[in-house]
């Protein structure tokens, strides 16, 4: 590879790794962390040191982590990649944000699978704007529907509660 190619392959590499928006995961098969990409402090909080030797899945909100756990296993186990998988992960601060998780088989140079890289995408900011347009919508037929004011105001506190979470 000449010069201008291998620097342009490490811009590319650098303009991934630094991505604030998105972190990479490299796990075993089995799911424990090996290695992750800088952006994850940005994203989540956590060093990398921080999560290397731990599960991924331990990661996970725990209404999540059986199925972060199912997705490590039916990419190792079927060799193919998965859809967005959206979840809620732990923070490094103790809280908890919505994420999207693709995660595909990592093969070495026999083309044995050696363990799962995985994307996990910030989905925080969105969700709340898809909330809140949901609301806002839900809120509009409230008004247009509801005709004494009592009932409005207990209706727009339940779609407030229902659907804007």
């Amino acid at each position: 590879m000449g010069r201008t190619a291998e620097n342009h392959s490490w811009q590319a590499y650098r303009s991934i790794a630094d991505d604030t928006a998105t972190a990479t995961i490299e796990t075993d098969l089995e799911g424990v962390i090996r290695w992750v990409s800088p952006s994850v402090t940005s994203l989540l909080g956590w060093t990398p040191d921080d999560l290397r030797g731990t599960h991924l899945a331990s990661l996970a909100h725990p209404l999540d982590s059986d199925r972060v756990a199912d997705l490590q296993r039916s990419v190792a186990a079927d060799d193919q990649p998965n859809a967005d998988v959206p979840c809620m992960v732990r923070t490094a601060a103790g809280g908890y944000r919505a994420i999207t998780l693709q995660a595909r088989l990592q093969h070495d140079a026999d083309l044995r699978p050696v363990g799962v890289l995985t994307t996990v995408r910030d989905t925080q900011n969105r969700d709340a704007a898809l909330r809140a347009l949901a609301t806002l919508s839900a809120a509009n037929r409230t008004l247009v529907r509801t005709k004494d004011e009592a009932a409005l105001l207990q209706r727009m506190c339940d779609t407030i509660v229902d659907t804007g979470r």
